[in-house]
């Protein structure tokens, strides 16, 4: 069976952790210990053999998990790498955009017409005002100009900025129209 890397990692903390408390125990203070007190020398020697079996085959398999852990989580990145590009195809991103794009310079034309018509009655606004500012001065009239300031859409700004500065879908963001390198779709 093959383990996941999670696995393998959760196991390299099992066995750090037991090799922890083998380095804590002083096999030669035990075996002290019982030649002094008198007893089982060679009992204690069998279960002390079995323990460094033990500490060497952790140490063993520790080895064997660090050297397979790269190639496992290398195999995982390239099955999410899989996925991702099997849900992109599915999803259809390139077709939408391109769809996406289409719809808005197909449209391009008629806003174009409709800004510089905007841009057209601010402009005769601002020359009625001029005109107007210009005759209350002359003649004394206060605020004479002030109906014939300007217009102004914070809608239709804020627009003009979302499109002038569309944030790219990719880290950071950004004011550009791609997320891939690609030819211009």
């Amino acid at each position: 069976m093959q383990m996941t890397s999670q696995q393998i990692r959760a196991r390299l903390d099992e066995i750090i952790a037991a090799q922890a408390e083998y380095e804590a125990r002083n096999l030669d203070d035990e075996l002290k210990a019982v030649l002094l007190a008198g007893g089982d020398v060679d009992a204690l020697e069998l279960e002390q053999s079995g323990f460094t079996r033990r500490v060497r085959r952790l140490a063993l398999e520790k080895q064997a998990f660090e050297a397979l852990l790269p190639d496992t989580e290398r195999a995982e990145a390239v099955a999410k790498i899989e996925a991702m590009v099997t849900e992109i195809i599915e999803a259809k991103h390139v077709e939408r955009f391109r769809q996406i794009v289409d719809e808005i310079v197909s449209n391009s034309e008629q806003i174009r017409l409709k800004l510089a018509e905007l841009k057209a009655i601010n402009i005769r606004r601002g020359e009625l005002h001029r005109q107007a500012y210009f005759l209350g001065n002359t003649h004394h009239i206060h605020d004479a100009s002030v109906p014939f300031q300007g217009l102004f859409s914070t809608r239709l700004n804020k627009l003009i900025n979302q499109l002038r500065f569309f944030e790219s879908p990719l880290a950071g963001g950004g004011p550009y129209f791609s997320c891939s390198i690609e030819t211009d779709i």
